[in-house]
C-alpha cells in the first residue's frame, strides 16, 4: 500500500482538497496534508492571484521555460507583474481554445487579488497582444539600447494607459469610425497603441485600416503598424493591430 504522505507531496492544491475529502484522512497524513493545503494556498495565491490545478500548475511552468517569456523576464527582471503575465500567456491560449468559462473564474479571482491593473495584464493575455508587447519591449532593448529601468517603465506606462491605446471595434461601427479613433490616437500623440476586433468587426476594422493607410494618415502621422490574425478553436476569427509612434525606432 502507497505511502498517502508520498502520493500529498505530488498533488497540487485542488486535487489535494479532493483527495482529503476522498480518502478520509486522519492522525499524521492528516495534520502533513493541513500543512501542505496552507503551504500551496499561500504559495499560488502570492503568485498568480488564483489557485492552479496540477494541470494548469504544469502549463503554467512551461510557459515560464519559452523564449518570448525568458526574454521579458530578462528585461525586467524580477518585477512583480511576471507571474501574472504567465497568467496572461496562459488565458490567451484559453481564449483562443474558446473556454471562456474558465478565462472569466481566473478573471474574478485575479480582480480579487490585484484589482484593476490585474485585469489589464489579463485583458494584454486575452486580446493576444501580450505576445506583441514582449516583442516591442525586448526589441527597445536592443534598438535603442535601453536599460533595464527603461524598460520596466514602458512596460509599466503600457498597463497604466491600457485604457487610453485600446480600440476595440464593435459590430455596430463603421470604417469611418475606426479612423476617426485612430486619428483620436495619433493626435493624442500615443506612441503606441492597439486595434482589436473579433468576428464580423474584422471586416470593419480592416477596411478602415486600409482607407486610412491608402490616404496616408498613418505615415503622415509619422506612425508604423503591424497586424497578427488566428482563429479560435470556435472558428472566431480575432484581429489585433500595433500602432507604434518611429519615435520608438
Amino acid at each position: 500500500m502507497p505511502d498517502p504522505i508520498e502520493t500529498l507531496i505530488k498533488l497540487g492544491l485542488r486535487e489535494l482538497l479532493s483527495y482529503i475529502n476522498l480518502k478520509k484522512l486522519s492522525g499524521q497524513a492528516l495534520e502533513y496534508a493541513k500543512k501542505r493545503v496552507r503551504d500551496l494556498w499561500y504559495t499560488d495565491i502570492k503568485k498568480y492571484g488564483f489557485t492552479p490545478s496540477k494541470d494548469e500548475a504544469i502549463i503554467l511552468r512551461k510557459i515560464s521555460q519559452t523564449d518570448l517569456y525568458l526574454r521579458l523576464k530578462f528585461c525586467l527582471g524580477q518585477h512583480w507583474s511576471l507571474p501574472l503575465i504567465k497568467v496572461g500567456i496562459y488565458v490567451s491560449n484559453l481564449n483562443k481554445e474558446g473556454q471562456d468559462k474558465l478565462v472569466q473564474q481566473i478573471k474574478e479571482y485575479i480582480f480579487q487579488k490585484y484589482g484593476i491593473l490585474g485585469i489589464r495584464i489579463m485583458e494584454l493575455g486575452s486580446t493576444g497582444v501580450i505576445g506583441s508587447i514582449i516583442e516591442l519591449i525586448s526589441d527597445l532593448k536592443i534598438r535603442k539600447n535601453y536599460t533595464r529601468e527603461d524598460l520596466v517603465r514602458e512596460f509599466e506606462n503600457i498597463l497604466f494607459e491600457w485604457k487610453e491605446i485600446t480600440i476595440f471595434v464593435k459590430n455596430d461601427d463603421t470604417s469611418d469610425d475606426v479612423i476617426i479613433a485612430i486619428k483620436r490616437k495619433m493626435e493624442m500623440k500615443k506612441h503606441l497603441f492597439f486595434v482589436f476586433a473579433f468576428g464580423n468587426a474584422s471586416k470593419i476594422a480592416m477596411s478602415g485600416i486600409a482607407k486610412a493607410n491608402n490616404e496616408g494618415l498613418i505615415s503622415q502621422e509619422g506612425y508604423l503598424f503591424s497586424n497578427k490574425y488566428w482563429i479560435n478553436k470556435r472558428g472566431s476569427e480575432i484581429y489585433s493591430w500595433t500602432f507604434e509612434s518611429v519615435d520608438l525606432f
